[in-house]
């Protein structure tokens, strides 16, 4: 059972720690990391975590691994790009949209939907059943005639 405890203070928050935020604190700008093709998923959990500290990083292939940089906040975005004494025009005239894909939406028509072909022995009962009902309905007209006769006669 739990107890409600009253008077205890709040602590203050601590530093978050951990090898990869260790690890970004620690390093320069110029500094790089090579992972292995082993490890090649521990890059982009140090690119999520760098980008949550805010420390600015690059990150390439190189061979079979990645590496990834350390960069000052003035290169950041420009390591392996044109040179932005060359760039004229940066910005657009309209914000770039990515619109998501709709879903393509199911018509159901009626009469087309797609039925299974029945077999050889489906056809067959088939037939079968309609021609019983063929015969009951005959036998039915012909009791119907011979009732009005029997009243026409007696009338």
């Amino acid at each position: 059972m739990l107890t409600i405890e009253k008077g205890i203070p709040i602590p203050a928050t601590t530093a978050r720690k951990g090898n990869n935020i260790e690890l970004l604190r620690s390093m320069a700008p110029g500094d790089s990391v090579f992972f292995d093709a082993p490890i090649i998923k521990k890059a982009t959990r140090f690119y999520r975590v760098a980008k949550h500290l805010g420390v600015k990083v690059i990150i390439r292939r190189e061979g079979t691994g990645m590496r990834m940089w350390r960069v000052a906040d003035e290169t950041y975005g420009t390591a392996g790009a044109v040179d932005p004494a060359r760039v004229t025009k940066v910005a657009r005239k309209k914000p770039l949209v990515i619109k998501r894909a709709q879903p393509v939406p199911k018509k159901v028509v009626k009469g087309l939907k797609a039925k299974a072909t029945p077999s050889a022995a489906d056809l067959e009962a088939q037939k079968k059943a309609k021609a019983s009902r063929d015969k009951r309905y005959r036998e039915s007209k012909k009791a119907v005639k011979a009732a009005q006769a029997v009243g026409a006669t007696n009338a």
